[in-house]
Order: C-alpha cells, then sequence, then structure tokens
C-alpha cells in the first residue's frame, strides 16, 4: 500500500468517526479533538492533523497511550491513584507493565513512571493465536506478584487485545483483584484523550499534574527577560510537557547585553542551570532598538534546538536575517558536561536574575496597514516602534496622536483595545499629549518608571518652553531622523523672526550651526559655507570654523575644474592653512572609508552582475537600490 492510499484510509476513517460522534451526540461541530497514539510520529500527526483542518476542526492536540492513562487515571477520585496504579497492556507488540505514582519530588507533585516490556515463552503462542490466554496464567500471576510485592497499588487496569477476552486467567485475576480495583477494557486511552479535551476546551476542571515518564520533558525552559524595569523568568517549555508540544516562539528586544540566557530546572535534583546563548554576529544596536524572534523546539525528551533571528526594528533599522541555531540539552544526566551551562545557586553574587538583563518582551502582532507619519514619512508597525518613536522624538510629537486614525490603528492594526480606550478618554476629557504618551510608554512595558519619569518632565517643558527653544527642538529632532528641508524651515523661522532677547547668543550660534549641517547633508556646500561661518561669527564656536572650511573645500571638489572653486580656496589656504591641511586629511580619511561601507559593497556586487552578463538581476538589483534611494530623499524633503 503507496502513501496516497494510507493518506485516503486515514481520512476515511476520519470522516467515519466524526460522522459517527454526529450520530450519538447530536452535535455538529466539535469544539476540541484530542487523538491519541501508541507511538507516535510527528510526521503521522502533521498529516492528520491537516486533515482534520480542511474539514474545519482546527484546534486538534495529539497525546501519546501513556500520557492518556496517565491523564485518566490521576483525574478519578484520589481513593482510585493514591496509592499508585498499575497497568497491564497485552497487545501483538508485546506483553507491558506501566506503573504510576504521584510523587512529590524539590516540592512539585510530580507523576512518575516505571515502564516495563516482559518476555516469557508462554506468551509465544498467545501472541501466535495458538493459545488461549488462560495458558499463560502461571506467568501472569507470578510476574504480578513480583510487581506488586509490598506496594499498595490502588487500581490495576488491564487493556490490549488479548485481554479483550470473556475468560480471563483464574489465579492471575483472583491475586490482582485482592483488595484492589481491577477494570478491564478496550477505552482506556480514549477516555484519557476525552479528558485532555475536555480540559483545553474548558468544559470541565480536570486536574493538572507534571508527568515525568515516557516522551515527556522532565526539565523546564525558562527565559530570562526584564519586564518594566525588572528581572524575572518566562516559562518556555513546563516540565512535564510532551516532548511534540514543547514548542515555544515570542519576540523580545534586545537593549544592550549581547547574550540570552536560559534557566534549565530538572525534576531531578531541582537545581538551577543556566545557559547564555551569545548572539555572535549580531547587530549591535542600543536603545532597545533590534527585535529578534525566539523559537524553540524539541526532537526528542532528550534536546531540541532555539533558534534566534535578526528582525530589524521597522523602519528604524533594517533586518539582517542573521540566525543562530544552537542546541539545548534536556537530560539531566548531559546538562553538567555543557561548558557554556553553569549551576548557580541564588546566594550566589553572579545569579543572572541579579544583573541587568537586555531581554524585553514584545506584544506580538502582525499587522496588515502601519500607521504613517507623514512628518517624516516614517510607518510604525509595532507598539514597541510606536513607545521607541514617542520617546526618541519627544518634539516631533502632534495632534496626530490624538486623531481618530491613531485610535484605529491601535484597535484594528495593533489590537490593544485596553490602551485605545483609556486614550479616548483622555481625548474627551481633553488631557494634554504628555498623558497620552506615558500611558502608551506605560502599556508597552520596554521603559522603566525611571525613564518614563524622565520623559513626562520633558513633556511637562513643552508648556512652559520659550517658542523659539521649541521650534528649535522640533528642528533638531527633524534633523536626527534626516528631514533636513523641514529642519531648515523651522531653523529659518527662528533666524528671520524678530529676536528674542531672552535667549543668549550661543542659542542663534547653534541654530546657524545646523542649518549649515542640513544643507551640507544635502550636498549644498556653498550654503552651508555661510551658515558655518555665520555661526563662528556669532558663537565663536572652533567646531563651526572647522566645518565652514570642511564645507568650502567639498565645495571645491564638487567643481573642481571652475576658476571661482580655485579662487576662494586660495583666500582660505592663506588664512587658516594648518587647520585647512587638518580638515583635508580628515575629509579623505573618510572618503577612504566609504570604500568599506555595506552601501559601497553593495554598487560593487551590483556592478559585478552587469560584468558576469547577469543582466536581469543587475537591472532588478539596481531598481531596488534607486527606490531605497527615493525614499532617502523623499525624506530630505
Amino acid at each position: 500500500m503507496d502513501e496516497t492510499e494510507k493518506l485516503m484510509q486515514i481520512k476515511k476513517l476520519l470522516q467515519l468517526l466524526l460522522t459517527a460522534v454526529r450520530t450519538v451526540t447530536g452535535i455538529e461541530k466539535l469544539q476540541t479533538i484530542c487523538i491519541t497514539m501508541d507511538d507516535f510520529n510527528k510526521e503521522r500527526a502533521s498529516i492528520i492533523g491537516g486533515i482534520l483542518e480542511k474539514a474545519g476542526y482546527c484546534d486538534v492536540a495529539f497525546i501519546t497511550h501513556n500520557e492518556s492513562y496517565a491523564c485518566y487515571a490521576f483525574n478519578r477520585k484520589k481513593e482510585m491513584w493514591s496509592g499508585g496504579t498499575l497497568l497491564f497492556d497485552f497487545n501483538k507488540k508485546g506483553f507491558y507493565s506501566d506503573e504510576l505514582h504521584l510523587s512529590n519530588i524539590n516540592h512539585s507533585d510530580i507523576i512518575t513512571e516505571e515502564y516495563q516490556k516482559h518476555v516469557d515463552i508462554a506468551l509465544c503462542p498467545v501472541i501466535r493465536g495458538e493459545k488461549s490466554l488462560t495458558t499463560a496464567d502461571e506467568f501472569l500471576t507470578r510476574l504480578a506478584k513480583e510487581l506488586l510485592n509490598s506496594k499498595k497499588i490502588s487500581t490495576i487496569y488491564l487493556t490490549g487485545e488479548f485481554f479483550d477476552d470473556v475468560e480471563l486467567p483464574e489465579d492471575f485475576i483472583a491475586f490482582i483483584c485482592n483488595h484492589r480495583r481491577v477494570f478491564a477494557g478496550q477505552n482506556l486511552y480514549a477516555k484519557g484523550a476525552c479528558c485532555q479535551a475536555a480540559k483545553k476546551a474548558g468544559i470541565e476542571d480536570v486536574r493538572t499534574l507534571a508527568f515525568g515518564g515516557r516522551n515527556m520533558i522532565t526539565t523546564g525552559l525558562d527565559l530570562v527577560v526584564n519586564e518594566v524595569g525588572t528581572n524575572r523568568l518566562l516559562s518556555m517549555v513546563k516540565p512535564g510537557t510532551s516532548w511534540y508540544n514543547a514548542v515555544y516562539e515570542g519576540e523580545f528586544l534586545v537593549e544592550s547585553a549581547q547574550d540570552i540566557v536560559l534557566r534549565l530546572l530538572p525534576f531531578e535534583d531541582g537545581k538551577e542551570y543556566f545557559e547564555h546563548i551569545i548572539l555572535d554576529g549580531f547587530p549591535c544596536r542600543n536603545d532597545r532598538s533590534m527585535r529578534v524572534r525566539i523559537n524553540f523546539e524539541a526532537e526528542n525528551e532528550f534536546f531540541g534546538y532555539l533558534t534566534v533571528t535578526d528582525l530589524g526594528f521597522g523602519e528604524f533599522e533594517q533586518a539582517t536575517q542573521k540566525t543562530i541555531r544552537q542546541k539545548i540539552e534536556l537530560n539531566y544526566s548531559a546538562i553538567p558536561e555543557r561548558k557554556m551551562i553553569r549551576r548557580i545557586s541564588f546566594e550566589d553574587a553572579e545569579y543572572p536574575l541579579r544583573k541587568k538583563c537586555g531581554l524585553i518582551g514584545c506584544k506580538k502582532t502582525h499587522i496588515g496597514k502601519p500607521l504613517l507619519l507623514q512628518a517624516i514619512d516614517l510607518r510604525i508597525y509595532t507598539l514597541e516602534e510606536l513607545a521607541y518613536y514617542m520617546f526618541h522624538n519627544v518634539y516631533l510629537l502632534g495632534d496626530e496622536f490624538g486623531s481618530e486614525q491613531f485610535l484605529s490603528f491601535l484597535r484594528e492594526e495593533l489590537k490593544v483595545k485596553k490602551l485605545a480606550d483609556t486614550i479616548e478618554k483622555m481625548i474627551k476629557i481633553r488631557a494634554g499629549l504628555a498623558e497620552i504618551v506615558i500611558a502608551v510608554l506605560k502599556y508597552s512595558g520596554i521603559y522603566s518608571a525611571q525613564e518614563i519619569a524622565s520623559i513626562s518632565d520633558v513633556l511637562d517643558t513643552l508648556n512652559t518652553q520659550n517658542v523659539y527653544e521649541r521650534i528649535c527642538a522640533r528642528a533638531d529632532s527633524y534633523l536626527k531622523n534626516r528631514c533636513y528641508l523641514k529642519a531648515m524651515q523651522d531653523y529659518k523661522q527662528i533666524l528671520t523672526g524678530k529676536k528674542d532677547p531672552s535667549l543668549s547668543g550661543l542659542f542663534y550660534a547653534k541654530v546657524w550651526h545646523n542649518m549649515g549641517v542640513a544643507c551640507a547633508s544635502m550636498f549644498a556646500f556653498d550654503h552651508a559655507v555661510k551658515y558655518f561661518e555665520e555661526a563662528y561669527r556669532v558663537g565663536q564656536h572652533e567646531e563651526s570654523h572647522r566645518m565652514a572650511l570642511a564645507a568650502r573645500e567639498m565645495y571645491k571638489l564638487a567643481q573642481e575644474n571652475t576658476t571661482k572653486a580655485g579662487n576662494t580656496d586660495a583666500a582660505v589656504l592663506v588664512e587658516d592653512a594648518e587647520i585647512l591641511e587638518s580638515v583635508k586629511d580628515e575629509i579623505e580619511k573618510n572618503m577612504n572609508q566609504a570604500l568599506y561601507t555595506e552601501e559601497y559593497k553593495n554598487l560593487e556586487k551590483i556592478h559585478q552582475l552587469k560584468q558576469n552578463g547577469m543582466v536581469g538581476q543587475y537591472y532588478d538589483s539596481l531598481e531596488g537600490l534607486l527606490e531605497s534611494w527615493k525614499h532617502e530623499y523623499r525624506k530630505f524633503l
């Protein structure tokens, strides 16, 4: 039978089962489906899950037989499991015993398992169908006595096709039924699966206990994160989780530390082990402007893989898609052998939770439409980007953050309805911009109370500052964000307006200087010279003088073949020969360094495509580069 035929049979079987359930219960749509398997296989589970999803059932879970047995047995009355439970499973694969006990390990209730396969010559003819089960009575009775020796097992379960018989071995049954409850049947695992499904759907109050048996993760995996300035542990994988359900995905901001710290807490000894994942090769970005995705997936109950991917930070920082993948040991016996793993007690000064952690959890949201800040042509995609922008660009904040469009962005795209409702109430009572910004910063969780207090003080000064001071601060923010034309417009408003006697000459010198920076950034070096010279005349600051000379030199290089440029330089050479020589050296150094920038390397790669005859890729790359330059140019305006 090929794979296609197998899939068709599985599909037909599932359809028959679903039809039978609807017929018996009268329920058309099932809320949750839980499937139990003897031999769990991820590929098989994926196929079955896909078939059910196409049929409209998306909430599908999978558990193994031993997990469903534990779930069912320990959700019955206490007297049914207080002394432990024992399962005998006799099928064509062999004869198995599975003993469960509730144990207190390191102050936690954990179901422990002792699983064995038993082989005896007396079982062979029964498995082959040559003899009945009663012929193995002596072996079964002896085995039961060995397993139950001095143990107070509360309940015994018999399952498997060879126990599905009216005539069971007399001595065996007589012994196991002595002062114990015994149940025989073929629906034990199905009952456990139903119990798990009821728990997942919230239909029944199902008792949740950690299970330390086969196929289960016995080492808890936690991530050390920072939440509003305080370190805490974020659970990635809980001990007692089946390995095939041991998956995790989350997005985080990396502030400054270039490593990720994991805590491993094994069932066996309860001691804490910490592993450092070094973000080797990742870009070093400060101010919480590097967003990463962290994934974990177990391969089996002994180990799994942690993957970290750089996502950039919206339009503030481009994603490099740098990825690292590291094996994480989940087997207690292997943990102490790993060099990167250290056992650290709480009393130790090096205990990771005592140190500042650079990992901050994000409110993960995939949005359809970003918030466009037209003033600086910037798109905001996440709550963290919004908080970052507000924190670092106070003087650019305006009425757009009290608009219906802003509220809609919070509700419909970021799905932060509670924050949107809070801000809407603020707007109705005519609260100030400061209150709205503080509400966003607090809700984002990426800034501490002290940081928010500092920005609060800045926001409060907006209503008390001199008009020109506020305009200058806004222009400085535009300049920082490379919106040069907008910056120049604000600076000109100060310089062409009525002079304010309360402002010092240094204030006006700074405005002239920054006008020169904006012009030089747009390659208008001739205009930049005038602004830098005026800044030097007013403020007598040496930096303005050097910048004027640098702008002259750059203008000369741009107009190298004209007499005008040569004459301009000649006057300067006589007056400031030594300073100009220093400026020239610095310009030459910067020009040489430009050859090693990523942008220059990218240009060389594009040129190489043409040289290699890859014309199609050459034009595609060129078009992408031009679009990038156009976007940057629009920001200048």
